[in-house]
């Protein structure tokens, strides 16, 4: 026979009932706004009758069904994108010092990763960082275990500041975990990028330190520098925090678009920082030019986040020499990899055959 509740369990059950209620009251009112909006494109009065729903036409009348694409833009991919992109996440890891330093990078080929400058400030600083693959969450499968392995500048060590590029070798000196090869790589590409505004990037990143993530709602696109004098950049809508510095932006294929570096803050036409609610920024009466006048960036608004373009990364190593023979030649190998025919095919392939043999 089932027992009463008692006056703790009646109790426990009443503030669970509140929570839940004052939930859907929050879920509510976002979907109110979301109406009203919706309601406001369409050019219906907030006087008018709740809509009523009719079923869709049989498709035996004859009667074309109108399904068309709303926006600028087609929305609709293949579902192998989501294949794909369980590929491309695998040669993206975690940059870390054992403490509280990370960033994010990713296999290049060769056993070299790739991520921005300001994340490896010199060789002397590499040698005493690891990168983790596979430090992902696994709630809906078996766990896989991280895999580590440690920076080898003195094989192979190229920086650049004006780029905030750097690649830097990478070695399992404890010959226990699998070889970093079987994740595969991403191949950057020479030619320009052909991307116009609006159209979806895709960002995988180590955000504050935290488990792999990646970054596909609300995020796009917006401009490059190819018109400017100074076009090694690019910019995207798409979230990042810190740590994400050094992840590898994707175009819809999963082609590497740029690397990110950082955001970029919203200014009035000659040059002041602006806040959330769009005005400039003062302090002490002065107008705010510099983020370095600011201890708390949280009440700035920010425009976009900016990446290396791919093409003038490689542009940019394809113009360097390194200072001995063993690293000239890996920079090589590294350009040549990149340039052969079917190259991300090549690296997809790598990529896969690794995956396969670590289920």
């Amino acid at each position: 026979m089932a027992k009463n509740p008692d006056t703790g369990t009646i109790q426990r059950m009443m503030r669970s009932s509140q929570r839940l209620q004052g939930h859907l009251a929050e879920i509510s009112r976002a979907e109110a706004d979301i109406m009203a909006a919706s309601r406001e494109i369409l050019g219906i009065e907030e006087s008018d009758p709740t809509t009523t729903f009719h079923a869709s036409p049989r498709l035996s009348t004859g009667k074309p069904l109108l399904e068309r694409h709303i926006g600028p833009t087609s929305d609709i991919v293949s579902i192998e994108f989501l294949e794909a992109g369980l590929l491309a996440k695998r040669p993206v890891g975690r940059i870390w010092d054992g403490g509280q330093g990370f960033s994010t990078g990713f296999l290049v080929g060769h056993g070299l990763i790739m991520t921005a400058a300001h994340c490896l400030h010199s060789e002397a600083e590499a040698s005493d960082l690891v990168f983790q693959l596979d430090l992902e969450a696994h709630t809906l499968g078996a766990p896989v275990p991280v895999r580590e392995y440690s920076l080898d500048p003195g094989r192979f060590f190229f920086r650049d500041e004006d780029h905030d590029i750097a690649i830097c070798a990478v070695t399992d000196f404890t010959g226990l975990e699998p070889t970093v090869e079987s994740f595969g790589w991403h191949v950057l590409s020479s030619e320009d990028e052909v991307v116009t505004a609006r159209t979806p990037v895709s960002i995988i990143q180590h955000p504050k330190g935290r488990a792999k993530s990646l970054v596909v709602h609300n995020s796009h696109f917006v401009d490059c520098g190819k018109t400017s004098n100074d076009d090694r950049f690019c910019w995207y809508s798409g979230d990042t925090e810190q740590g994400s510095s050094g992840a590898p932006v994707f175009r819809p294929d999963w082609r590497v678009l740029a690397v990110h570096r950082s955001a970029i803050p919203a200014r009035t036409e000659d040059g002041v920082l602006m806040d959330r609610n769009g005005n400039p920024v003062i302090r002490s009466g002065q107008y705010v030019r510099e983020l370095s006048e600011l201890d708390d960036l949280d009440d700035l608004l920010f425009a976009a986040n900016e990446g290396v373009r791919a093409s003038r990364i490689v542009a940019r190593l394809s113009d360097e020499e390194m200072a001995t023979p063993d690293q000239e030649r890996v920079r090589r190998m590294l350009l040549d990899i990149w340039s052969r025919p079917g190259a991300a095919r090549i690296a997809r392939k790598a990529t896969a055959s690794g995956l396969t043999a670590s289920i």
